[in-house]
């Protein structure tokens, strides 16, 4: 089960979420938070032609006590 909610900082499109397992499955041995995270994207404009997405996102994994950042583009 995952749930999200988008909002915007400044000028930055944002989301946070939330995911769970109520039972032990794949992502975790017992219903617990699999993965807690925010999102930041920005389009980058690099000339009058040429826009790039680009977003950053970090994501707390409390099942498997694990963190990750992640970033990416896109074209």
């Amino acid at each position: 089960l995952k749930a999200a909610y988008s909002f915007k900082v400044k000028d930055l499109d944002c989301t946070a979420g939330i995911g769970v397992t109520p039972w032990k499955g794949y992502y975790a041995d017992k219903a617990h938070v699999t993965d807690i995270w925010v999102k930041a994207g920005k389009t980058l404009k690099v000339s009058e032609s040429l826009s790039i997405p680009f977003f950053v996102q970090l994501i707390a994994a409390p099942a498997t006590d694990d963190t990750f950042l992640v970033a990416g583009i896109s074209f």
